[in-house]
């Protein structure tokens, strides 16, 4: 059975919530937490950690470099990046086994720690390549150069170099 309404009952609808929304913006506003506030506040957190990644943390041990294979569009995503001094992150193809043409390269970096850094490409790469990401040590004038392999330097009986092998998928 169907109940029978009155037109008074829904008289009083619309301006009890009105009443209500007024009340409860009314606290929100009292207690400061507005929920676009909040959500304004966590993407400027989100802002400020993803700038804090671009600057170095504080790091004593060896260099190392780690990446994963990866589909690859114009650059290449290094996870973890850790330099005992000013260096470069480069990436070079593999050439019979050993690091070969330079495709691309990091700004300077100076020493320490560096989480999910991109390098970018100035050469595309096919699927099923294989690239190598090595740390290169700065020669003092800020500039990349890639050094002579014939030519030993001091830090090369110190430090290893740090290098990881991925895969462009």
């Amino acid at each position: 059975m169907r109940r029978k309404t009155n037109k008074k009952e829904y008289d009083y609808f619309l301006p009890t919530v009105v009443i209500v929304g007024c009340f409860i913006l009314t606290i929100l506003l009292i207690a400061d937490i507005m929920p676009w506030k909040v959500a304004m506040e966590r993407r400027s957190a989100w802002a400020a950690a993803a700038q804090a990644l671009d600057r170095p943390i504080n790091y004593s041990g060896r260099s190392h470099v780690v990446a994963i294979d990866q589909k690859i569009t114009g650059s290449v995503f290094v996870n973890s990046t850790a330099l005992y001094d000013k260096g470069f992150v480069v990436v070079q193809r593999m050439q019979k086994d050993i690091p070969g043409e330079v495709v691309g390269v990091s700004n300077l970096l100076q020493p320490g720690l560096y989480l999910s850094r991109s390098v970018l490409l100035a050469d595309t790469v096919v699927p099923g390549e294989e690239l190598y990401i090595t740390i290169y040590t700065d020669n003092g004038d800020g500039v990349f150069t890639l050094p002579d392999p014939k030519k030993k330097s001091a830090s090369d009986d110190i430090h290893e170099p740090a290098m990881s092998s991925i895969y462009a998928l």
